[in-house]
This record gives structure tokens, C-alpha cells and sequence, in this order.
């Protein structure tokens, strides 16, 4: 029996479940100790780099890998070693892997084949489809005539047209230059909620995951770091890890660590300026930290600010870069740390950015995030 024909067990609203997964080649550990839940209709993207371990959770999910140790439940029924065809769910790989010789509605259509489903009704479910990813019209098409996000879109149709609970997704759009990529984002987010399957989707893009996701997972070294939604992890990330490959930030050590009263701001120490930041409660204890500053959460002055509610740094700067609507400001301090500052270009008009010149880098207070040293 495949897995989308099995009936819903009792288990929260996880459509299914990996469980203290580990995955060993060789002597390489690819996964350790690995648990997260796919939710009903959810979009969760795999995020880290390249040898993260994110795509080899997919594989295991699909059936493609199986897990040296942990197991992998569907509705609650464990499916560990059911062989890929036997779980039915889509997958769209980087290569989108069509048949060439067979056009796009022989292409979208072959899983229906596969499944005996009657050529009238296949035929309508392939319009259907077709319609729902753009490209009504494009069936008697052959691929080699297709643009690469034209094949994307036929890849897409030919993993949902069965109706699958899940649509596994590695890294699809790699291939494609920035603005078809852009374009593809949003299609794939309008597909999703037409849809209302749940999609798990790996990149390592931290923009296409931050813009695409109900949940992000952050994969290092065979670890999930953390698992959240797109604010949390860019604004309370859980690890040094996560607070620098998502987004960009500036990464202070931080002592002497007091919490406030259950309002999750905390006093500390950089040096010998007390900043005032927020934290988990974990770290009430802890005594010391990093503290993660996002590049365009600081601000730069020409002279020390008034103001009594900015964190406030005196900084050089080394030097800054146009990148048009913005400026990257490379600055460093007395101690020898390098900070990084995301401006407007309007706003360092304003301030009058001039190499070798000193300044004062702030944030206001009770903003910035803790982790753990």
C-alpha cells in the first residue's frame, strides 16, 4: 500500500516524521541524530551549505537513502524502509530529470500511466495541470524547445499531477539566472497555497528560504541547528551558526550577563560599553555570550548620539561599497573588531562616509540577540 493511500493516524498534525535519524557513508557522518516533523500542507525549507546534510534528509524523506539508524513515520505508520514508488510523493530534482523524447504531456502525464489511470480522465488532469503551472496550451511542446523554466514548471507538473500530500523539492531552481529564479519563487509559492500540499524545499540560499517558508530547519555538519519560522530564525537564531549564515551580521563577545525581569532583555558588557540587548532565557546564567548585531540594524553618526536609548560603539572606517540602493560600510574598532553596516544610500549621503574616518556605530537598545558563546 503507498503512502498517500494509508489512513491518518493520531499524530498531531505531522503528515510525516523523522526520528532521531543518523546517516553514515563510509566514515562520513552525513546526518546525526536528525528529528523534525512535516506538517499538513506547510512549506519547510532544508537550508545550510553545501555538505550540510539537507539533501540527504530529502533523500531519506523520499525513500532514495535509508537511515543507518532513526526512523521515519508517515501519519504515524513507520515507512523507514518502504521503497520510493511505495510512498508516493513528488519529487523535482536540479536536473528536473524529463524524458526528451517525450513531450510535455507525455511528460506530465507518465505518472498516471504508471498509475492505469484512464486516458480520458489522465488527459483532463493534465490540462488541468498544465493550466495550474503556466503553461496552459504547451502539451503537444517537446522539451528541447522549452526554456530551462519552462522544463521547471513541466518538472513541477509532472511531481503533483498524481495528487501527492508531499512534494519534495532539491534545490530546483540552481540552475536558473537571478530573475527567472525570482520568478520561479513566486510561482512556487502560488502553486503551494493553490495547492495546499505540503512542500519541503532545500536550498542554500537564505533569501529564497527567509521569503518562501512557513518553517526554515538550518542544517550544519549533519546537524539541524534549529528549526523555526523565517522571523525567528533570522531574528532570534538559536546558535553563532545560525545568526551568521542567515542574513548578516556582526558577532560581539559579550560579558558579564544580567537578565532583566522576565521581559527577555538582558545588561552585558562589550568591552567597556554596557549594552542592552535581547536573549533567551536560557542564558540567564551563562555569564557570557555573542551578541548578534544585523548589518542594517546599526546606524553610523559623525559625532557620539544624544540619544540615551541607542547601544553606541566608536568605530573607524576602513572602507564602503555601492551595491546602488545600499552601502556596505567595513569598519573597526580599538580592539581590532570588524564590523559590518548596511546603510541606505541616502543615509550614507547623509553621514558623509570617508575612509580613515572615525565614527559612532549604534543600535538601539533591546535589540541585537544572544547566543551561546
Amino acid at each position: 500500500m503507498g503512502m498517500h493511500e494509508q489512513p491518518a493516524a493520531d499524530d498531531g498534525d505531522a503528515l510525516i516524521r523523522m526520528e532521531g535519524v543518523n546517516k553514515v557513508f563510509g566514515n562520513f557522518t552525513a546526518l546525526s541524530d536528525v528529528s523534525i516533523d512535516v506538517r499538513e500542507g506547510e512549506f519547510l525549507t532544508l537550508l545550510g551549505p553545501s555538505g550540510s546534510g539537507k539533501s540527504t534528509t530529502l533523500m531519506c524523506l523520499a525513500g532514495f537513502e535509508t537511515p543507518t539508524r532513526g526512523r521515519i513515520l508517515y501519519r504515524g505508520e513507520d515507512v523507514t524502509r518502504l521503497s520510493p514508488e511505495k510512498r508516493g510523493l513528488g519529487v523535482v530534482f536540479q536536473g528536473y530529470a524529463l524524458f526528451p523524447h517525450m513531450t510535455v504531456a507525455e511528460n506530465v502525464g507518465y505518472p498516471l500511466v504508471v498509475r492505469k489511470v484512464p486516458k480520458a480522465e489522465r488527459d483532463a488532469n493534465i490540462r488541468a495541470m498544465l493550466s495550474t503551472v503556466g503553461l496552459g496550451g504547451y502539451e503537444d511542446r517537446r522539451i528541447q524547445g522549452l526554456s530551462g523554466g519552462q522544463q521547471q514548471r513541466v518538472a513541477l507538473a509532472r511531481a503533483l499531477i498524481f495528487g501527492p500530500k508531499l512534494l519534495l523539492l532539491d534545490e530546483p531552481f540552481s540552475a536558473l539566472d537571478r530573475s527567472l529564479r525570482g520568478e520561479m519563487q513566486s510561482e512556487l509559492a502560488r502553486i503551494h497555497k493553490e495547492l495546499g500540499t505540503a512542500f519541503v524545499f532545500v536550498t542554500h540560499d537564505q533569501d529564497e528560504a527567509l521569503s518562501l517558508s512557513d518553517r526554515i530547519a538550518v542544517f550544519n555538519k549533519g546537524k539541524m541547528e534549529q528549526v523555526a519560522s523565517p522571523s525567528d530564525i533570522y531574528e532570534a537564531p538559536a546558535s553563532t551558526f545560525v545568526a551568521g549564515f542567515v542574513g548578516k551580521t556582526n558577532l560581539l563577545d559579550v560579558t558579564d550577563l544580567v537578565a532583566g525581569n522576565g521581559n527577555g532583555l538582558y545588561r552585558a558588557r562589550y568591552g567597556d560599553v554596557e549594552i542592552i540587548c535581547k536573549g533567551p532565557e536560557h542564558l540567564a546564567h551563562a555569564g557570557s555570550g555573542k551578541l548578534s548585531v544585523r548589518a542594517e540594524e546599526a546606524e553610523l553618526h559623525a559625532s557620539a548620539p544624544a540619544s540615551a536609548d541607542l547601544n553606541a560603539i566608536k568605530v573607524r572606517l576602513l572602507r564602503s561599497v555601492y551595491f546602488g540602493g545600499w552601502v556596505e560600510a567595513l569598519l573597526e574598532d580599538s580592539a581590532g573588531k570588524l564590523f559590518s553596516v548596511r546603510l541606505t544610500t541616502t543615509r550614507a549621503r547623509h553621514t558623509g562616509l570617508q575612509d580613515g574616518r572615525d565614527y559612532w556605530l549604534s543600535w538601539p537598545k533591546g535589540t541585537g540577540y544572544l547566543v551561546p558563546a
